[in-house]
């Protein structure tokens, strides 16, 4: 990590940037990638930050990660940990010049929960910028592209039921962490679905998810896919047989029990650089 950067709704932003090195071409004008850990929206993941940041600077972009808050007493967990990627996602587009970035090649890559607010962010562009606490132009929160694995993309009352088991929390409580309510209305927590705002402005995605997965279904992703192929969205979809939730990268470099190497899962960050080079660095 090179520099960190706090912000005003909390989190922070960790930044490692090329244009940082000494040895930089000052003329050389590059991507940026906000790294979105996943944890349930009850910890920010290791696993899926630093060493997720420094793959995407072996490939020639910049990237961040972005820590949002998780704390046992924030109500409507979900909202504001958006309104932190907002925040983080203005802020960077806001640095373009001095950071040197390509302004058509900011994207996001999110894991599980950190999936779901990646989703959020390239979905909602025009609701952020018109939100009271993010008032801004829409480009401000423009996603050139979204990468997201195993991502949560919308609640089941299984997935509320799980993480109730998890933290022997009542289902109740989770809701009013999750929602700010104990019984939310189906549409609050249909607006927490990005399927709901799909567009033809929705950028391209890159999603992988393994079949084996027992916290956030599969079927999830393969929903998500089917509709963003009804809006004609570019896409590129993985489902790999075998794995557990939370591979990150799927090798010994993030692993934390022998079941999170996968050698097979591990080939996505091959697929998604190739799937990088052709749609997003092409001609850079």
């Amino acid at each position: 990590m090179q520099e960190r950067i706090e912000l005003s709704t909390g989190g922070r932003l960790d930044l490692f940037l090329l244009s940082k090195l000494n040895q930089h071409y000052p003329l050389k004008k590059r991507g940026f990638v906000m790294v979105i850990p996943g944890g349930g929206y009850r910890f920010t993941s290791d696993r899926e930050a630093e060493a997720i940041a420094l793959w995407f600077n072996s490939l020639g972009l910049n990237s961040g990660v972005l820590r949002y808050r998780t704390d046992a007493a924030l109500d409507n967990i979900v909202q504001h940990a958006l309104v932190e990627a907002a925040e983080a996602l203005r802020l960077i587009r806001q640095q373009t010049q001095a950071w040197s970035l390509d302004t058509a090649c900011i994207g996001v890559c999110g894991f599980s929960a950190g999936g779901h607010i990646a989703l959020q962010l390239a979905t909602k562009k025009c609701a952020l910028a018109k939100s009271v606490l993010h008032i801004g132009e829409v480009e401000d929160f423009q996603v050139d592209f979204a990468i997201c694995g195993y991502p949560l993309v919308y609640y089941s009352q299984t997935l509320i039921e799980n993480q109730a088991r998890f933290e022997e929390k009542s289902q109740s409580l989770l809701n009013q962490r999750y929602f700010g309510s104990e019984e939310p209305s189906e549409a609050v927590i249909a607006a927490a679905n990005p399927i709901h705002y799909l567009s033809e402005e929705t950028p391209p995605l890159f999603l992988w998810h393994t079949a084996e997965d027992e916290v956030v279904d599969v079927q999830q992703t393969l929903d998500l896919a089917m509709a963003a192929r009804a809006y004609g969205i570019p896409i590129e979809v993985h489902i790999f047989e075998k794995g557990v939730h939370g591979l990150a990268l799927a090798n010994e470099v993030t692993a934390l029990h022998a079941e999170d190497i996968e050698p097979t899962v591990a080939e996505w960050t091959t697929l998604c650089a190739n799937w990088l080079r052709r749609r997003i660095l092409r001609d850079k």
